[in-house]
């Protein structure tokens, strides 16, 4: 084939390229590599037989993908909700990284109660010239060792340390109780968005039995209509009902989702684990105790609420800043001592020490200002730790008063909606008797399913209002702890 290129180049350099030597030349040449191209193209399908026929299969529908992320199923109850929480909720391990930071920030602080030792060795050499004592030269080169210990005490006679060592004691203490506030919190939100999950299961609990009903009530409607004894619009009075009762079963179960996916970030489930709630259906709770009067329930919140304990370790920390700034301005004594060895040899020294004793008056740090400023920034404080705690004092009263009612209503307005499911079953078992026996009309079958549906609604509000109001109740008065959940669980 190289010798037919050559042979191209020639007759095209001789010859014009009408010439038919050209002609026939080039037609030769394209002839084989049409025919070298078709080998190829044959060797390279039968060697690699996946890459030409199997990659195509690997392209899977999104839908077939979307299972990978499926995993174990996780059932939730109230235990479980208190596990999760403890165990994996964002919130809670930020609280646990704070006390661990504040414990050892306390720790530390008993540093100023010890001395500092130094050790260290400074060796010197010195290489210079000769000089001649006569006819004998001597070198200048020398070494010198300085072997050292030295120690270091820092007297406060005011006390400083001891204020500095309270304050970080005090700080201490008040995080371990911001993380019982943290908890608290946690769980009254994962409670609440529980119980709404739990309604919103129920509701579509009911609303699939109300589209059944309805579909039901359409089948018999088309068989009335048949044989003659119904009519076109009873018909489409009910289809409009079985459409109104799909719309409210697509809105439930949107809810549930929502809800699931909320308490799903709070309680730091990961999205590749399904969660199903242990029952479809809500219940009511007794989580408090409905004897305790609104005086008795302020009581119990000033003493056990551990926000208020959070402001008193606060006010304690104020005041210990306070007797620290105070310290600060009587004088410190700092003493000192050192050992020290010297020599040109490090095995053979000659041994000094010496102590030093020196008195420190920080009376005008900064002209006086530093002092003065001080003093009055944790006065302040002081005052700011007092009046907070009186606030949040005085919100409690009112969220407590509110949580309350809130209770005695939702206690009430469960009694109601109870009797109001009663009564509209036995107005549908009416409704239908009478359509059945031909003096009663379909709109009222319609009228009745209707309020049948809406009373199941309420129910399921109902005790999701009365179960949230008492962990609110629990929580505004400090009591919202895993023990009392797990107790109600149980």
């Amino acid at each position: 084939m190289y010798k037919n290129f050559f042979l191209i180049f020639v007759t095209k350099v001789l010859f014009r390229k009408n010439n038919m030597t050209y002609q026939l030349l080039k037609y030769k040449i394209f002839k084989q590599k049409v025919l070298l191209i078709s080998i190829l193209t044959i060797f390279i399908i039968c060697i690699f037989p996946a890459y030409s026929k199997e990659q195509p299969a690997q392209i899977k529908n999104p839908d077939e993908n979307a299972t990978v992320l499926k995993g174990k199923v996780v059932t939730i109850n109230l235990q479980s909700i208190v596990e999760y929480v403890l165990a994996q909720n964002i919130d809670m391990k930020i609280a646990r990284a704070r006390i661990d930071q504040a414990k050892y920030y306390y720790k530390g602080s008993f540093a100023s109660f010890l001395p500092s030792i130094t050790g260290f060795l400074p060796v010197e050499r010195f290489q210079g010239g000769e000089i001649f004592y006569g006819p004998i030269p001597v070198s200048l080169t020398r070494t010198t060792y300085r072997p050292t210990l030295a120690g270091d005490f820092q007297i406060f006679t005011g006390g400083k340390p001891f204020f500095d060592s309270l304050v970080s004691k005090k700080q201490y203490n008040r995080i371990k109780i911001a993380y019982d506030t943290a908890l608290q919190k946690t769980l009254l939100e994962s409670c609440k968005i529980y119980f709404e999950w739990l309604k919103n299961s129920a509701d579509v609990e009911v609303a699939n039995q109300a589209l059944k009903e309805a579909e039901v009530q359409l089948q018999y409607n088309n068989s009335r209509l048949k044989t003659g004894f119904g009519t076109k619009l009873d018909v489409l009075q009910t289809k409009t009902l079985l459409l109104d009762r799909k719309s409210l079963l697509l809105r439930a179960e949107n809810q549930k989702d929502s809800s699931r996916i909320i308490l799903a970030s709070l309680l730091n489930i990961p999205p590749s684990e399904e969660m199903e709630p242990e029952k479809t259906f809500i219940e009511p709770l007794m989580l408090w105790d409905k004897d305790l009067t609104l005086p008795q329930l302020y009581e119990i919140a000033a003493k056990t609420r551990p926000d208020i304990i959070e402001l008193t370790y606060l006010l304690a920390q104020a005041r210990a800043q306070y007797g620290s700034s105070v310290a600060g301005l009587f004088p410190s004594i700092n003493a000192g001592c050192y050992t020290r060895g010297i020599g040109p040899d490090i095995n053979a020294l000659d041994n000094s020490a010496q102590g030093s004793l020196s008195l420190n008056l920080n009376l005008l740090k900064n002209l006086g200002v530093g002092s003065w400023s001080d003093l009055k920034v944790t006065k302040a404080r002081i005052k700011e730790a007092i009046l907070n705690k009186e606030k949040l004092l005085n919100d409690i009263y009112k969220t407590i008063t509110q949580a309350y009612y809130d209770c005695k209503y939702a206690e009430q307005q469960l009694q109601i909606t109870k009797e109001k499911i009663e009564d509209a079953k036995e107005a549908h078992r009416i409704a239908l008797a009478r359509l059945k026996t031909g003096i009663g009309l379909n709109l009222e079958v319609i009228y009745a399913q209707s309020q049948l549906t809406k009373a199941n609604l309420e129910y399921q509000s109902a005790v999701k209002a009365y179960n949230s109001s008492q962990v609110e109740l629990l929580y505004e008065c400090g009591q919202l702890t895993p023990n009392k959940i797990l107790a109600a669980f149980r």
